[in-house]
């Protein structure tokens, strides 16, 4: 039903065109205000006829139950944003871009590419606080390479 987008960078936004029949694609207002620019990062080609939405800048609890939040993690886009998924057992969190790796959360080490740096390192903290929380069972950093495991169970 939902298809969220953490931000419009060309090998987040690629295979947009795969999932056009969700019923709504949503992206952050400034991400979108950002995307119909002229930033090289940019290809509106990618997205163009796709009914894409914006919502407000700010947390949001999507399904109204507290179960998936959109977090804004500023920094390396203009309107980067991440999701926290809750369960009974804890919760998760899907970073995008708002750090590359693990060690980019733990040691608050900026992405390689960053629209914002202050904001960026603002959104790691962020992370590093929900990071330290008993109750996290992940921080899914988009470009990790590292092993982890195949389940997490919430």
């Amino acid at each position: 039903d939902y298809v969220i987008l953490t931000h419009m960078d060309i090998d987040h936004a690629g295979g947009i065109g795969l999932v056009k029949h969700a019923k709504k694609i949503l992206i952050s207002e400034p991400e979108w205000k950002a995307a119909r620019g002229s930033h090289p990062r940019y290809l509106k080609r990618l997205w163009s006829g796709i009914d894409v939405q914006s919502f407000p800048d700010r947390e949001m609890d999507l399904l109204g139950d507290g179960s998936v939040q959109l977090l804004p993690m500023h920094g390396h886009s203009a309107g980067m944003t991440s999701v926290k998924v809750c369960g009974k057992e804890g919760f998760v969190i899907i970073a995008g871009d708002a750090g590359y790796v693990r060690d980019s959360w733990e040691k608050e080490i900026l992405p390689g590419i960053t629209w914002n740096k202050e904001q960026a390192r603002q959104s790691l903290k962020k992370l590093h606080a929900y990071g330290i929380d008993p109750a996290c069972r992940g921080i899914l950093m988009t470009h990790d390479t590292e092993p982890g495991s195949d389940l997490i169970t919430l």
